[in-house]
């Protein structure tokens, strides 16, 4: 009797713990379904790149599978500092190919919003069950710069140098971000240049247009103004190494008073090698009051004359932060 009542009891206890297993099986498919759906998918590949860039973690954006360095370019903007601000992100499409898909994101990017294309295609499976991804179209793109006039610039606050002036040079660069190009230094500045990268695997030209500063221009027409008072102040008519004078053929009878009735505006544009700048000739009127006997009738008279003239400057900028200034 014992048996026979034991029997149907162990029936009921393996047909529980089955369902059981059952429960269990379905539960983990239903979980790997779910996750393939979602963390392992396209889509969530992309959005581990992104949240990667969102924190600033450079190496974790830079170990994703399919993100390729870009050989010849300087990896010197990988790094965090570089990096805009990125936030918002926003999974807004996909599209299935054959052989690829096309995640469309929108995120905000240094506070204006932005979208972006990422190609990816299959990459394996993870412990046989989930789905592997890889980008077809590595993120990592090309930021070309051409500094004119000067070789160095920088980058969102990063210091760098090109080639040389007017040389363009190549940088690696993540998608999407956003830099300011710019340049200020003690004797020349450049207008702030926004650029924004936002197409994978791209190359973005820029150039950073630099000038003399006002400072520069400032300091160099206190130097002329300076040059001009020391010319007027010789009594001769033709003051030496000076840019003007007045040849008078009576006789000379006071010393020649020189005054600077128009002083030249001075400006300053690059010259032919980075480290010089060239101000154009530019015109000034120097005022020439002297006694004179004509030597015709013996008369005495005043000369009174302005006398136009034009100046040019080269002014060289000297390694060790210094300039040379030289009349042209």
């Amino acid at each position: 009797m014992a048996n026979a009542s034991g029997t149907p009891e162990r029936g009921r206890v393996i047909a529980g713990w089955l369902i059981l297993l059952g429960l269990i099986i379905a539960g983990f498919i239903a979980t790997v379904v779910t996750l393939n759906q979602t963390v392992f998918s396209a889509q969530g590949f992309v959005t581990h790149y992104l949240e990667a860039l969102e924190r600033r973690d450079v190496p974790a954006a830079l170990a994703t599978e399919g993100v390729t360095a870009v050989e010849g370019a300087s990896d010197s903007l990988l790094a965090p500092d570089a990096l805009g601000e990125l936030s918002d992100i926003d999974i807004v499409a996909e599209e299935v190919f054959p052989d690829v898909r096309v995640v469309t994101v929108a995120y905000t990017l240094d506070g204006v919003a932005g979208e972006t294309e990422f190609f990816v295609e299959p990459s394996g499976n993870r412990f046989g069950l989930f789905y592997g991804w890889s980008f077809a179209r590595s993120p990592i793109s090309v930021l070309e710069v051409t500094p004119l006039h000067a070789a160095e610039f920088t980058v969102n606050g990063i210091r760098l140098s090109s080639a040389g002036a007017n040389q363009p040079s190549a940088w690696q660069v993540l998608t999407p971000s956003r830099y300011v190009l710019s340049h200020d230094s003690r004797y020349l500045t450049a207008t702030d240049v926004p650029v924004r990268v936002t197409t994978p695997n791209s190359i973005v030209p820029a150039e950073v247009d630099v000038q003399a500063s006002a400072e520069f221009v400032s300091q160099l027409q206190d130097e002329v103004d300076s040059f001009l008072q020391d010319c007027a102040a010789q009594q001769v008519l033709f003051p030496s190494g000076c840019p003007f004078g007045l040849p008078i053929d009576d006789r000379v009878e006071s010393a020649p008073q020189w005054s600077i009735a128009e002083h030249p505006v001075i400006s300053l544009v690059p010259g032919d090698t980075s480290d010089v700048w060239v101000a154009p000739e530019t015109a000034g009127v120097a005022h020439l009051s002297v006694e004179v006997r004509s030597l015709f009738d013996g008369s005495l008279s005043r000369v009174e004359e302005d006398v136009p003239f034009t100046i040019s400057w080269a002014v060289t900028l000297r390694e060790d932060g210094g300039v040379s200034i030289d009349v042209l």
